[in-house]
């Protein structure tokens, strides 16, 4: 008999301290799986980010293969000015004038800008409010290091006029003005579509090397 007390004593101990584990487990599972969702999210939503700049990247290049090989920022007709769009106000008709191509106004919107509402349609309610990338004004399909858009996270310490931010490669170099990311979308970083098609994520320092190859004397970006 008192062999069997001790064994039940025994198995009593196991079944608390099995209890115990799962209650500590259940804990840690309630504290840390809320800190690794976000970082999840966060890396999700900067691909999605990347491949909305890169349909952005096949629309401008459907576009100018229809339109003489320029895209709608140099394009003029009788209906249509591009370089009197280069504002803070009217450059989204240049996304606009690709709705064909671009199909859904989604893909003008980082889903990582809280600031910025998707529209529902190229029409009633698309404006510059509803758009997420910059475009550079001078980009052309020659030179494929030039920056076609962008996060518009951007700044150099001088406020953008009007909507148009002009970075020399002179600045980057020689001067102590800061061309860098804030953090309003990407935490101090950002995506940069270039004229070839290719989107590469960038820290600040890469952003001033991507300026200084653009191959550009000034680099004109407008943002919306």
């Amino acid at each position: 008999m008192k062999t069997q007390k001790r064994i039940d004593v025994k198995r009593a101990f196991s079944a608390m301290d099995l209890l115990l584990m799962l209650a500590g487990i259940g804990f840690l599972f309630v504290v840390v799986m809320p800190s690794l969702v976000p970082r999840k999210h966060h890396g999700s939503v900067r691909i999605q980010c990347v491949n909305n700049l890169k349909q952005n990247g096949i629309a401008f290049r459907i576009w100018a293969d229809d339109n003489g090989d320029l895209y709608p920022m140099q394009y003029r007709v009788k209906d249509f000015d591009g370089p009197s769009y280069a504002n803070e106000k009217q450059m989204f008709i240049y996304f606009q004038s690709m709705s064909n191509e671009l199909s859904n106004p989604k893909m003008v919107r980082c889903p990582e800008d809280d600031k910025r509402a998707a529209s529902t349609n190229f029409t009633t309610d698309f404006n510059s409010s509803r758009v997420s990338y910059f475009v550079g004004l001078d980009a052309n399909g020659t030179n494929a290091a030039n920056l076609l858009a962008g996060d518009r996270n951007i700044t150099s310490g001088i406020a953008p006029k009007n909507g148009m931010l002009e970075i020399a490669t002179n600045q980057v170099i020689w001067t102590n003005q800061t061309v860098a990311w804030t953090k309003k979308i990407h935490k101090n970083a950002g995506n940069i579509l270039f004229a070839d098609g290719h989107v590469e994520q960038l820290t600040s320092s890469k952003l001033r090397e991507a300026l200084l190859r653009s191959g550009m004397a000034t680099n004109r970006l407008v943002f919306p």
